[in-house]
């Protein structure tokens, strides 16, 4: 398949895809839209598993457990507006800003939006970089409202308070470099973050083992999501990664009645190696297909269904302005393909209708090249053969009573037994002499020398 080069597939195809992604991996999986701008590439989707309710309740302890903290600590400061270091409390008297008020900040709506957004993203980047082709963290934003600040942990038992509580372990840090210290911002930005008293909106989630939190900007609205259990949601795929997707379920050997259910998949690993202790599924890019002849291949959403013989071009559209395309093609048996002996004579016989194979329980046909021919088949064979050329009477001709006494092993509920009937008739085949009349013997093998007989007389025939 090629990829050729943002707006997401229809909703409906959504949740009807998350249903049945569900199904298949017996989960309660519900489609959910954080609208979160995702930035250009192709748009896949993930599992994320929430618990909204436990990280809203344990980010407000937390952080008014630490800002209590803070409060109550003189080491612990923040510039004002002359730039000056202050305390916690100084701070807050300059602005008028009650205790109450720094110990309990506003949980934002938009702002936990873009943290589970970015706590889903991270699970594959592990990075503060965003998985589709902007890798600006500044791009993800609600309605053009966005955060200012963001605060990333990794804690493998996947518990909200220890992930809290690693980035309150740079508190020593911080002050060292409130007092003049040479540290990096990485050792200590994330508790100034968190603890200043200007941050006074966040949001927070935590996904397979990833904290993050948004900080400073928002929208205002304090109500919560209150997501909790597993969602589909959208994330974008870069162009880099989408180069190197996999489709699954898209058969080797496609036949005729076989349908085949899709999916294209980038893997986890595609951002960061790092991503198999985080990223829960591989990201599917769910589309729909488009085929270039619908008598040889129907497309219905992300289903293919082989209609008739011949080849085709199919096109796996995700919805964003790209493509995978390619041509597949159909075969009229599952054990016939172009490497069978005699395969363009098989077909034949299947297009002419003088063999019908054998019918598999998912609605495709087998041949069974090898299978030995019964001389009951080959009857069968060899009329319809007589009606394709409309030799003498095979099209139309009906046994009578005295017919169906040629042979004593013949009746009417004899595979092929008109059309056995027809070559005594016809008098293609006689049979075997036996005790009390003649026998047909239809579930003998038909050997090369009876075969050469049978098509000398047929061919008298014509």
């Amino acid at each position: 398949m090629r990829v050729q080069s943002q707006m997401l597939p229809d909703a409906g195809d959504l949740h009807e895809q998350a249903e049945e992604l569900g199904k298949a991996r017996s989960q309660d999986i519900a489609y959910f839209d954080l609208n979160v701008s995702l930035g250009s590439g192709v748009i896949a989707f993930s599992l994320a598993q929430l618990q909204q309710n436990t990280v809203y309740t344990q980010a407000k302890q937390q952080l008014r457990k630490w800002r209590e903290d803070a409060y109550n600590d003189a080491r612990v400061k923040f510039r004002n507006d002359q730039g000056s270091y202050v305390t916690v409390q100084q701070w807050l008297r300059a602005k008028n800003m009650s205790k109450d008020a720094y110990l309990n900040p506003s949980w934002d709506n938009t702002l936990e939006r873009i943290a589970i957004q970015r706590a889903l993203e991270t699970t594959y980047t592990v990075s503060h970089m965003r998985t589709g082709n902007e890798s600006d963290i500044w791009s993800a934003t609600v309605n053009g409202v966005g955060a200012h600040g963001e605060v990333l942990a990794f804690d493998w038992s996947k518990n909200f308070v220890n992930a809290f509580n690693l980035w309150m372990q740079e508190k020593e840090d911080y002050i060292k470099h409130v007092n003049g210290a040479q540290i990096n911002e990485n050792d200590y930005g994330h508790y100034m973050s968190l603890i200043d008293p200007g941050a006074n909106r966040l949001g927070f989630s935590m996904i397979n083992g990833v904290a993050a939190g948004a900080i400073y900007g928002g929208s205002g609205d304090t109500t919560p999501l209150n997501l909790n259990g597993t969602y589909m949601m959208p994330l974008a795929v870069s162009d880099k990664v989408a180069s190197t997707a996999q489709f699954e379920g898209l058969p080797g050997h496609f036949a005729v009645g076989k349908v085949a259910t899709t999916s294209l998949s980038v893997s986890r690993y595609s951002w960061n190696g790092n991503a198999t202790y985080f990223a829960s599924v591989d990201p599917l890019i769910m589309g729909e297909w488009q085929t270039g002849n619908a008598n040889v291949i129907a497309a219905d959403g992300y289903q293919l269904k082989a209609v008739g013989p011949g080849t085709t071009n199919v096109v796996f559209d995700s919805g964003t302005g790209r493509n995978w395309s390619g041509t597949l093609t159909v075969y009229r048996f599952t054990d016939v393909n172009t490497s069978t002996p005699h395969e363009g004579d098989i077909n034949w016989l299947s297009d002419s209708g003088i063999t019908k194979g054998y019918n598999n329980s998912d609605g495709t046909v087998r041949y069974e090249g090898m299978t030995r021919v019964y001389r009951q088949d080959m009857a069968a064979f060899l009329r319809r053969l007589a009606v394709k050329r409309n030799i003498s009477d095979a099209a139309t001709w009906k046994p009578s009573a005295a017919d169906w006494n040629v042979f004593k092993d013949v009746n009417r509920n004899t595979p092929h037994a008109e059309d056995i009937l027809w070559l005594a008739h016809a008098g293609i085949s006689t049979g075997w002499n036996v005790a009390g009349g003649k026998e047909f013997r239809g579930r003998s093998t038909v050997v090369r020398q009876d075969m050469a007989a049978f098509l000398h007389r047929l061919d008298n025939l014509w």
